[in-house]
């Protein structure tokens, strides 16, 4: 079992004049005193009675937190200053960026939540997301702290919103994955993948989760809990969704870092949101009670497959999701193309590559990362020379700094342009990353290259296992190139496969074992 802390349903005993915070997430001021107080005593009596519960699973601090308030009270205020301060240390340099005039750094403005029109309004801006990304962080350290404090032994982990964190109309909500992972102990969240929803020509929405789980867990190495998951669309009514979909959600999540989920959600409908929930499904429920059991019976080939050392990794840039509307099209658009190339696929953050704690790849590919800290060109230097090849698709990557200055030069590192869809991207990838020796998966009728089908090499001990799922929505039969006289056995069907001619039904997963 979990607990849920839910520090938003604020009680009304406890409320003063000055409390509402009038921003996104919570109604109140959570930097108040007297809000500090109560959510702090409320931690700690629930810590009191969660800490000798061996069942527990876990602690939610926050439910799909967000805050955009910081620095705009008098208790947070001066810390928006001490911000300031430390950050740009002269009022000259502060007064150049902003076009401001400001005598002391007391009379700087907190921006309003939206991006500004103006340049050094947008710079502004930039540097309260900034502030704000933190103090929310540190907020949620406070809370685990408490926790922590009075003995409770059980991970903590917060439900963000985490297919938010790449949106730019969103930079202000004061989620920043990287640093509420540093905060918690696992990397929560709440995503989902619905079936036919925003799935454009695939069966399903697969990066929706696929993808955030692997960001986050690239921050840490965390187990991703995905405290919220939708299994199919809110308010759908009696809408049909394939078992196959439920089951290759969550077998495929189980892939991507997933060590545990709960689904949304499990009770009569009460209002409309919960129509056509998974408690109405009886092939639903079956779906997700397999994929379960597999993932538990299989759980050292899962094991493998998770512990199989990426050789490319995507840059993960907080300044280019402010700034740069290409970067996350073309993020998105690369770990597609690298997903059914058969790479696993790990991100590197800026603050990683600066600390020495990036991920050790063969690859760092910059996808439209046209924005990027003061600390990267060299962290990148470093990362070239000892051994690793960097690789940017747009050839405006890395041109500008955190507040939109032009750099004055770019090292000679490849570029290649967006291809006009995923598919001519992954070709123009496949051609730069040859001498990886990509895996070879094609179609068994005309040999072309397979596009839709996600799919893992993964050596364990004397066998090689080579997980695959099919997201076209249509049956196809592929070819393993390098195993084509060859047989294997399905671990989740128990059949036998000719390696020649390997049919896959749309969301049916497979877990190939050869040898």
């Amino acid at each position: 079992d979990g607990f849920l802390l839910s520090p938003h349903y604020y009680p009304a005993w406890a409320w003063t004049p000055d409390m509402p915070s009038g921003g996104v997430g919570f109604n109140f001021n959570i930097f108040h005193p007297k809000a500090r107080a109560v959510i702090g005593k409320w931690a700690a009596v629930m810590a009191e009675r969660m800490k000798d519960k061996p069942a527990l699973h876990s602690v939610c601090l926050a439910n799909e937190p967000a805050y955009n308030a910081s620095g705009r009270d008098k208790y947070t205020r001066p810390l928006f200053i001490d911000y300031l301060r430390e950050r740009h240390h002269s009022l000259d340099r502060l007064n150049a960026l902003y076009g401001a005039a400001y005598t002391n750094f007391d009379q700087a403005v907190v921006p309003p939540c939206a991006m500004p029109a103006e340049l050094g309004a947008q710079r502004a801006y930039y540097d309260w997301t900034c502030f704000n990304n933190k103090l929310f962080a540190d907020w949620h350290a406070w809370l685990g702290s408490i926790l922590k404090a009075h003995g409770v032994k059980a991970p903590t982990h917060s439900k963000i919103c985490v297919f938010q964190t790449l949106d730019r109309d969103k930079v202000g909500w004061g989620i920043d994955p990287e640093l509420i992972c540093q905060a918690t102990d696992l990397a929560g969240c709440d995503a989902y993948a619905p079936y036919g929803w925003h799935s454009g020509s695939y069966v399903y929405d697969f990066l929706r989760q696929e993808l955030y789980y692997d960001l986050l867990h690239s921050f840490r190495g965390q187990s991703v809990f995905n405290s919220e998951n939708h299994l199919s669309t809110d308010g759908s009514g009696p809408a049909y969704v394939p078992m196959n979909h439920t089951r290759s959600v969550l077998w495929q999540g189980g892939l991507h870092h997933q060590g545990s989920t709960t689904i949304w959600v499990w009770e009569m409908s009460t209002d409309p949101s919960l129509s056509g929930n998974i408690y109405f499904r009886p092939a639903n429920i079956f779906g997700a009670g397999r994929a379960m059991l597999d993932l538990n019976r299989l759980a050292p080939e899962v094991t493998a497959i998770h512990n199989t050392r990426p050789r490319v990794a995507l840059l993960y840039s907080q300044p280019s999701i402010f700034w740069e509307e290409k970067y996350k099209g073309t993020l998105f658009s690369s770990y597609t193309a690298l997903n059914f190339m058969g790479e696993p696929i790990t991100f590197v953050s800026e603050r990683q590559l600066a600390a020495g704690t990036a991920a050790k790849v063969n690859w760092l590919i910059v996808p439209n990362a046209t924005h990027i800290l003061e600390s990267t060109p060299a962290a990148l230097a470093a990362f070239k020379k000892s051994g690793g090849k960097i690789l940017l698709i747009g050839k405006d990557s890395l041109s500008r700094d955190e507040y939109d200055r032009p750099l004055p030069s770019r090292p000679d590192y490849p570029v290649i342009q967006p291809g006009a869809d995923d598919r001519t991207t992954a070709a123009l990838l496949r051609a730069v990353l040859r001498p990886l020796q990509t895996a070879d998966l094609r179609e068994s009728q005309g040999g072309q290259l397979a596009w839709g089908v996600e799919f893992r090499v993964v050596p364990m001990g004397k066998a090689t296992l080579v997980p695959m799922v099919n997201f076209n929505q249509e049956a196809w039969t592929v070819t393993l190139s390098k195993w084509a006289g060859r047989q294997a056995l399905d671990l989740l069907s128990g059949e036998t496969v000719d390696l020649k001619t390997i049919p896959l039904d749309p969301m049916l997963p497979r877990l190939l074992r050869i040898g």
